[in-house]
């Protein structure tokens, strides 16, 4: 069963296609279903040139394919794990499909619960789950709320680069490569379960 994760921001032309774009270079692809879109989604808009250049430097390649698509409601149901760029875009997911509010979390606060969950959770979850990815989203979902959130709410909000200077987009995309190599070693070490 493939786990689709929807990353969301506001414009889809920056920091979600960023998240999106990285989550499906670093996960097993046979196992994930990937895809980004934006509450006030410029839509049919390619990445700005800086982002572009952020992502190229990254590694990346499918920012040269990528338009903003304007988040529904129907994209959210089918998601297992949405993860939002701010607090913001985590309301407007949850008043779209209420249904929503157990597996929405700011890319941020996900990290920040996986990276604090002791491995002995995690294999027990896998294991009662009988699949390492809902298993390894189960763990996260269990212990909001029981492991400390992060000290500033802030820290949840990825700043948005959007016609802004080089400095905030470096600065924004670092915080989302950060986030994003916790949830994929989070990920990766789930599916190691898989067989044990």
């Amino acid at each position: 069963m493939t786990f689709r994760i929807l990353a969301v921001c506001t414009g889809n032309i920056c920091r979600s296609p960023l998240a999106a774009q990285l989550l499906e270079a670093d996960l097993e692809r046979d196992a994930f279903e990937i895809d980004s879109a934006g509450v006030g989604a410029l839509e049919g808009a390619p990445m700005p040139d800086p982002a572009k250049d952020i992502a190229a430097g990254l590694g990346l390649t499918a920012y040269r394919e990528h338009q903003g698509k304007q988040l529904v409601a129907g994209e959210v149901a089918r998601a297992d794990l949405v993860m939002a760029m701010e607090r913001d875009h985590r309301r407007a997911i949850v008043e779209l499909h209420p249904g929503a509010v157990r597996y929405t979390f700011t890319l941020t606060e996900f990290a920040h619960i996986a990276s604090n969950i002791p491995k002995t959770d995690l294999v027990e979850m896998v294991h009662r789950a009988g699949d390492p990815e809902r298993g390894a989203l189960d763990a996260v979902t269990r212990l909001r709320g029981v492991i400390p959130p992060l000290e500033n709410p802030a820290d949840m909000d990825i700043e948005d680069p959007y016609r802004r200077s080089i400095e905030v987009y470096e600065r924004s995309s670092l915080v989302i490569v950060d986030a994003i190599n916790t949830i994929v070693e989070y990920f990766t070490y789930a599916a190691s379960l898989r067989s044990s």
